[in-house]
């Protein structure tokens, strides 16, 4: 469902590493200088990252947890504590570090360890909480400017988990753009996001189409959803009938062949910051 990109953390001698899938057998392709992060991220030691779309227009942008290992500082000849950075997505384009706008909360160095993604007011807008080492969580408010609109969905799984974790989120705009995220909250180094999939939308009031894959192997469309607003969608009947037919075969497959098959798997903070987006980024 559409090409994919690797994004890892390193160790402060080099940088941030940023692979784009080129599909089939090419593999991957290093693309941290083009879009930036080669530079932009230099002698930083990340230990949690975030691809959300922090300003909803459409393009997911990262955020970063870092800091250096405490017993290196002497070697490094610097501080191990690390303000955390921002990175928006500017139209697949580049990524440009927002940091230093973002907020004077952000600009505090610290050994930051965990980050959690998720939506604490209920604004539509994602906010994070990144946890330090001997000190306080820190919660950063995302309060960036703007009328861009959004979508986020709550599935409700039947088959492999309640939560739908797993699934693969495709969502087709009327400028014509499709974007793709999946359900999960295995994102940041010790931590859990909220499990809903939220996508950004830009200027579109409406998604044309919300394309919903099961891990437990259907397929479910929905048509002209408005933004701003949790849809919750439920794993419907017919493609748990259909999973129940995969699973019955392979069920009878293992008493010919004697293979066993496989079960289906399942996979207090502080208020202390603000976050938000410079405004002349967003006006670009």
């Amino acid at each position: 469902m559409g090409s994919r990109i690797w994004l890892c953390p390193e160790s402060s001698t080099t940088r941030l590493l940023l692979f784009h899938n080129r599909g089939g057998v090419k593999g991957f392709e290093d693309y941290a200088q083009r879009s930036g992060l080669l530079m932009g991220t230099r002698q930083l030691t990340g230990w949690s990252l975030g691809m959300y779309d922090f300003d909803n227009d459409g393009w997911k942008d990262l955020f970063f947890a870092l800091s250096h290992l405490s017993q290196l500082d002497r070697y490094l000849g610097r501080e191990s504590a690390l303000p955390n950075r921002v990175f928006r997505n500017v139209e697949a384009q580049r990524f440009e570090d927002v940091s230093n706008g973002a907020g004077p909360g952000l600009q505090g160095a610290a050994q930051h360890r965990g980050a959690a993604f998720a939506d604490f007011d209920n604004d539509g807008r994602v906010d994070v909480v990144v946890s330090t080492v001997n000190g306080p969580a820190k919660l950063y408010h995302n309060v960036t400017p703007g009328e861009s609109h959004w979508l986020a969905i709550r599935l409700r799984g039947r088959r492999a988990n309640q939560q739908g974790l797993g699934a693969t989120v495709r969502v087709h705009l009327p400028d014509g753009r499709d974007l793709y995220n999946h359900a999960t909250t295995a994102v940041g180094y010790a931590s859990s996001s909220e499990p809903l999939v939220r996508f950004g939308l830009g200027a579109n009031r409406v998604a044309d189409t919300v394309e919903i894959r099961w891990p437990g192997g259907g397929t479910q469309k929905l048509a002209n959803i408005a933004a701003d607003r949790i849809v919750e969608v439920v794993e419907e009947a017919q493609t748990m009938m259909g999973c129940n037919a995969a699973i019955a075969a392979l069920l009878f497959a293992s008493i010919l062949f004697g293979a066993t098959p496989a079960s289906p798997g399942h996979a207090a903070y502080e208020k202390r910051t603000l976050f938000s987006w410079p405004k002349n980024s967003l006006n670009r």
